[in-house]
């Protein structure tokens, strides 16, 4: 079996770069299915510096984008939208990919006290989207997202 010869290995290589991709600026993204024919593809934020910056800073964002903050512990999130100049979605997800808390249309705050957006429910997982799309493609609380991550636990 030609499997046997060269391992699984490369298989599974193979598979995790189809879901799992690099630009030539070297930002990571991966596929997220949102439900049963819904997909974005979201920037991975991986290193407190990315958490940091996330969508600051950006004019738009196409309606299928996203950015998938992903952290090394489960723990409270609290996201705020400095130097932000779109409405964004901001969805908590737990470690079994189920999304615990939606808050929609955080609105854009480029100057003075920006206020905090959270849940107190430890999280691995947060989606920024475009604000509204989050009630376009039907979402709420309890529902479970899928992606792979090919580092992930």
């Amino acid at each position: 079996m030609k499997l046997r010869k060269f391992g699984i290995l490369p298989l599974v290589l193979f598979l995790s770069f189809n879901l799992f991709a690099k630009d030539k600026t070297g930002q990571k993204f991966v596929e997220i299915f949102l439900k049963k024919n819904v997909k974005i593809i979201a920037e991975l934020a991986l290193t407190p510096e990315e958490w940091e910056r996330g969508l600051m800073f950006r004019k738009k964002i196409p309606d299928n984008y996203g950015m998938l903050f992903v952290f090394k512990t489960v723990d409270y999130q609290w996201f705020w939208m400095k130097n932000t100049y779109i409405p964004l979605d901001i969805i908590w997800i737990d470690e079994d990919k189920k999304i615990v808390y939606i808050a929609e249309n955080c609105k854009p705050c480029l100057k003075g006290d920006c206020p905090s957006y959270g849940v107190e429910i430890p999280v691995k997982y947060v989606l920024e989207i475009k604000g509204g799309k989050a009630k376009d493609y039907g979402l709420k609380v309890g529902d479970r997202i899928d992606f792979f991550l090919p580092f992930d636990n």
